[in-house]
């Protein structure tokens, strides 16, 4: 976590140097709270599957559960209409932001 936190301030930096710290403020904003809608659902997930958050106590656990479940049609649709009933929104497997910043890398 202590990594991605530094990546995200270097980041930060560099775009800081470039642009107005109202401007600035729009991009980071939205990236804590895109992380925070992943984790969110990733949590929903594990709960949804009666499955241990002790057993699935790191997000590439959450991950693979996820994308496992998913990728059986007669659980995808029910799965995501209890994400989106009780969460509002759902979000593809390969849109969660520990999934981009794995590919960002």
């Amino acid at each position: 976590m202590s990594a991605l936190n530094q990546k995200l301030f270097s980041a930060a930096d560099n775009l800081r140097s470039k642009m107005d710290a109202s401007e600035y403020k729009n991009y980071l904003l939205g990236l804590i709270f895109y992380k925070y809608l992943s984790d969110k659902l990733l949590e929903k997930v594990v709960v949804s599957a009666d499955a241990s958050l002790e057993e699935y106590d790191t997000q590439k656990k959450q991950t693979e559960l996820y994308i496992e479940l998913m990728s059986d049609d007669e659980i995808r649709d029910d799965l995501i209409e209890t994400l989106v009933d009780t969460l509002g929104y759902d979000i593809a497997p390969e849109y969660l932001f520990n999934v981009l910043v794995c590919s960002a890398k």
